[in-house]
């Protein structure tokens, strides 16, 4: 099976002040279709950082990233795979589908079809049970 994201040898670091602080040294995972991945690591440890690089919201400084054989930069013009929500998600409230399916459905026009398409996305993640959950339920 063909990896879903791939990392490779990703450095990242930032200037602060007169100081250079490195925040990630030579990275590197592969996650596959349907895995479920977690960062985990103390307070300023680059969690954060290496998420939104695989994210392609962020560029490393060396290394590499793929999104299904792709760079995430090149991937702009195609509906967001990746989403980036905080510890508090959405609301604890939003059914699943539904905060998949937002994006897909600008001012709730088109909200059956993006449901749908909101479903068949997290089939291909391998969790079509969330779809009808509540995010609190997760």
């Amino acid at each position: 099976m063909a990896e879903l994201l791939s990392v490779e040898r990703v450095t990242k670091g930032y200037s602060r002040g007169s100081e250079w602080v490195p925040v990630l040294a030579d990275v590197s995972l592969e996650v596959l279709p349907g895995e479920v991945v977690a960062t985990i690591g103390g307070r300023l440890k680059g969690k954060t950082t290496l998420l939104k690089i695989a994210a392609g919201m962020e560029c490393p400084d060396r290394g590499s990233v793929l999104l299904k054989a792709e760079e995430p930069s090149k991937l702009a013009d195609r509906p967001r795979e990746i989403r980036w929500i905080d510890r508090e998600g959405p609301g604890l409230g939003v059914i699943v589908s539904e905060f998949v399916g937002w994006p897909l459905a600008p001012n709730g026009r088109g909200r059956s079809r993006a449901e749908d398409v909101a479903k068949r996305m997290l089939e291909r993640v391998g969790a079509p049970e969330c779809a009808g959950r509540r995010w609190g339920e997760l």
